[in-house]
């Protein structure tokens, strides 16, 4: 059967079951039910002959003869069907770029890092678990020689530059985490380094990037126009531009995170039923994605970003990329204005949802933490925590039963808001 044949019979298909079903359901469950009898027509015509691509709601809108998508793009995903949003969601590579980085990347990330970065401890709190009425597993980065996730993403982007390029140096833009990262890893390995924060930046996060011997430079209002300086800086002065987000070798250093958290998991006998990370630029959720789907694995991943600043969730929810004001917030490790053409489309079409948490939301969780793991962590760290809560409230993204992962991406606290978060009534 060729693929144009291919497509029209299950179109017909749909159209008569969808003339049928319409008759007995309203319309939303009767798009459901729809949804799955596309699943059951693929699976039975395909018969191992097609790779599948599948957009939102369920649409199905390519079908290309068996392996030569994947040859194509390398991308894992093809051939398999997931759920998301409510229904079945799947990038077609032909209309989007291809995934932004393979899993083959990742491995070859982790045997770079390795001998830089001890594993982090993977661990469970029963008065957390007893609070929530979930199994958590908690993810400390926090424990991290910078305190924070993000220096796997610089160790793994320094550690592929050639010699001529680390006597140059490189210079990023950074709200904190990222900037110290790079300073410690150019600090192990010879590389000057060169930070631009904004003019309000976390003084903590500033001494701390200075402590490591970078030179630091006060720039911009917000981190979006300190990333703009950094791209005139890195052509004036022929340095290697490192973007937090939009560097295939950082987001493969982020995604060494959830490589790690399953085999930790394994070891510990849980079963892993959701994971849920605070998006900024979404380097942690795009590695995740990239480690899940190559595994194939239908494990749920959840954004959560701070209401203050929810570029990422308006996207989501609109379909395409939306510019956001931000208002200030705890979080502002994870406060961006716009999403980032890297990780933007495996965002909009892999995660399973995305929220929104408030300021009190993310001050509650802080405090929690605090009180039930001890462990003291800056505001970003604490939304996926914040967004959990909300869940169990609302509409669990998770099976009972089945243990829920949550990432401690920080602990670079700014004193003054710690001092705001403690002495909170």
């Amino acid at each position: 059967m060729s693929p144009a044949t291919f497509m029209m019979v299950v179109g017909v298909i749909e159209i008569v079951a969808g003339l049928a079903i319409l008759r007995i359901l309203p319309r939303m469950e009767a798009q459901l039910v729809m949804d799955w009898l596309t699943l059951i027509a693929l699976t039975v015509l395909a018969g191992g002959q097609y790779d599948i691509a599948v957009c939102d709601h369920g649409k199905v809108v390519g079908a290309y003869p068996h392996g030569q998508v994947a040859t194509l793009h390398g991308d894992p995903w093809l051939g398999r069907l997931t759920m998301g949003r409510g229904s079945m969601s799947m990038i077609d590579l032909k209309e989007n770029a291809a995934w932004p980085i393979t899993y083959e990347q990742v491995l070859d990330a982790a045997r770079r890092i390795q001998p830089f970065l001890p594993a982090t401890a993977l661990r469970n709190y029963p008065v957390l678990d007893r609070l929530l009425g979930c199994t958590v597993l908690v993810k400390h980065e926090n424990h991290q020689p910078t305190g924070a996730f993000k220096v796997r993403n610089a160790l793994a982007a320094m550690t592929q530059l050639d010699d001529a390029a680390r006597s140059r140096g490189v210079v990023a833009a950074s709200r904190g985490n990222h900037g110290l990262g790079l300073a410690y890893a150019g600090r192990l390995l010879n590389v000057p380094v060169t930070v631009c924060v904004p003019v309000d930046n976390s003084h903590t996060k500033n001494e701390a990037i200075e402590g490591c011997g970078a030179e630091l430079v006060q720039v911009g209002k917000d981190y979006d126009e300190a990333i703009a300086f950094s791209q005139e800086f890195a052509a004036r002065h022929q340095r290697t531009l490192i973007h937090s987000t939009n560097n295939s070798d950082v987001l493969a250093g982020a995604a060494t995170l959830t490589l790690e958290t399953l085999a930790q998991a394994a070891e510990q006998g849980q079963e892993i039923g959701a994971m849920y990370f605070a998006i900024g630029g979404g380097s942690q959720a795009v590695g995740a994605l990239t480690v899940l789907r190559s595994r194939g694995l239908s494990i749920p991943v959840i954004g959560v970003q701070a209401a203050s600043a929810p570029t990422l969730y308006d996207s989501f929810r609109a379909g395409h990329e939306v510019s956001s004001g931000l208002q200030p917030t705890i979080a502002d490790g994870i406060a961006t204005r716009s999403t980032y053409a890297l990780t933007f489309q495996p965002l909009l079409h892999g995660l399973q949802d995305v929220l929104q948490v408030s300021e009190t939301e993310i001050r509650e969780s802080l405090r929690l933490l605090l009180t039930t793991t001890h462990n003291l962590v800056e505001g970003a760290a604490a939304v996926g925590l914040a967004g959990l809560r909300q869940s169990t409230k609302l509409k669990p993204h998770f099976a009972p039963g089945k243990a829920v992962v949550v990432v401690l991406s920080g602990a670079n606290i700014d004193w003054n808001v710690l001092q705001s978060v403690v002495c909170q009534d």
